[in-house]
Parts: structure tokens; C-alpha cells; sequence
């Protein structure tokens, strides 16, 4: 191989070699990260409500498209769920129930993997007129008090009830278990 030559392969090599590293970066889109990320916050249209009334809240720092839970406690009611946008932003309105007991509360934006939580203090107002929750709720959580076997009945009820789950189980074995019976049968007559 003359001198020329081995010019022209080693030109060759380099243009190719610099080709396929410039290819992937000409393809590659913009980074659209906002440095710095803007820092957690949540903001309320109001820190005083009605019992019944809604109250609008924009919360930051959550992840993109994170699924973020609203909760008003110390009752731990779930007021809704939210997704954030793409730059970690969550926004809506919920309704504080109609018969939340008056006082303070804390209004919550709860989020896991990664986890954050946001929280503010809110004052929750008695809505003028009578009310209709006294009326109504004390014989309903006496019922369900009453209903209860002692020692239970100041047990939080968490929703966690698998008896469906357990019993759907328990059929799909039965009907696994009668269909290899009769499988079974069927293979010993051939």
C-alpha cells in the first residue's frame, strides 16, 4: 500500500468514525430541565372555608406526571387525586366536606416514589344555618359502633378488606381442581 493510500484510509476512518459520533447528537432533542427546579410550595386560594365549600390549591416539586393524593386531616380524608404536569406542578380544587367539624385542619398534598408532601393549615368554618350532620351521624356511627364485637369498636377502619380477593381465590382453585379431576378422568378412559 503506497503512501497515498494509507492518507486516504486513515481520512476515511476518521470522517467515518466522526460520523457516527455526531449522529446521535444531531438527533438528540433539547433538554427542556428548568435549572434550578423551582422549589416545593403550595399555595390555597384561602386558609378559612365553609364546611362544604371548595378551596383551590396549586402545589411544586412534585415529579413529572406523579400521581398526588389531596387529604384533609387530622381526619386523613381523601379530598382527591391529582397528576402532576411534566415540570412537577399539581393544581385543582376539592370540596371540604359538609360535615367536617369546625376548627383547624391541615390541608395535605401527599406523594410517593419519590415521596413528597406538601402541607398547609387551614381553619374550617361552621356553615351558617343549622346543621345537618349532628342529626344524621351520631345514630349512623352509633349503629356501626353498636354492630361491632366489644374491644373493636374504636378500631379504625383502614379499607383494607380482602375478603373478596380471598374468595375469588378460593373459586378459581375449586374450579382448577375440578378441571384436572376431570381431566384426569378423561386421559384414563383413552
Amino acid at each position: 500500500m503506497t503512501a497515498p493510500s494509507k492518507w486516504r484510509t486513515a481520512v476515511a476512518a476518521v470522517a467515518a468514525s466522526a460520523a457516527f459520533a455526531a449522529v446521535p447528537v444531531l438527533g438528540a432533542q433539547p433538554a427542556h430541565a428548568q435549572y434550578p427546579p423551582p422549589s416545593p410550595g403550595l399555595t390555597l386560594s384561602s386558609t378559612a372555608v365553609y364546611q362544604g365549600s371548595k378551596i383551590a390549591f396549586i402545589g411544586r416539586g412534585f415529579a413529572s406526571e406523579q400521581t398526588v393524593v389531596a387529604e384533609l386531616l387530622p381526619e386523613q380524608t381523601r379530598l382527591g387525586y391529582f397528576r402532576a404536569n411534566r415540570l412537577g406542578a399539581v393544581w385543582g380544587s376539592v370540596e371540604i366536606p359538609r360535615c367536617t367539624t369546625p376548627g383547624n385542619h391541615v390541608f395535605r398534598l401527599r406523594a410517593s416514589n419519590p415521596a413528597r408532601v406538601l402541607e398547609a393549615g387551614i381553619t374550617v368554618l361552621k356553615r351558617p344555618g343549622d346543621d345537618p350532620c349532628t342529626a344524621k351521624a351520631v345514630p349512623k356511627q352509633q349503629a356501626r359502633a353498636a354492630a361491632l364485637p366489644a374491644g373493636q369498636q374504636n378500631l379504625a377502619d383502614t379499607g383494607d378488606d380482602k375478603t373478596p380477593l380471598l374468595m375469588g381465590g378460593a373459586a378459581g382453585l375449586a374450579a382448577l381442581g375440578g378441571g384436572g379431576v376431570l381431566l384426569a378422568r378423561r386421559l384414563r378412559k383413552h
